[in-house]
């Protein structure tokens, strides 16, 4: 598969980076939680995740990309909610 705009730039291995890229995810939902798309940006997430705008980048290229991250980690919280309910 090749890498769209919409693939993060890239998955942390370390426990660090891990930790950054989690922080950054549970910002982004929190924000379009609370103000929803419209109050949705990458500056407001980058604040509420603790990062700079740039560490936000090094793992997300842009605000779609962070969007279908929080896509895929939702289906799979689903799939595997699914999987342990049958």
């Amino acid at each position: 598969m090749s890498e769209t705009l919409a693939d993060p730039r890239k998955r942390p291995r370390q426990a660090r980076s891990v930790a950054t890229f989690e922080a950054i995810l549970e910002a982004a939902a929190r924000i379009l939680e609370s103000l929803g798309f419209a109050g949705f940006n990458t500056n407001a997430v980058a604040e509420l995740a603790g990062v700079s705008i740039g560490s936000l980048y090094q793992y997300f290229p842009s605000k779609d990309a962070l969007i279908v991250e929080l896509i895929r980690r939702e289906r799979a919280k689903l799939s595997n909610h699914i999987v342990e309910v049958i």
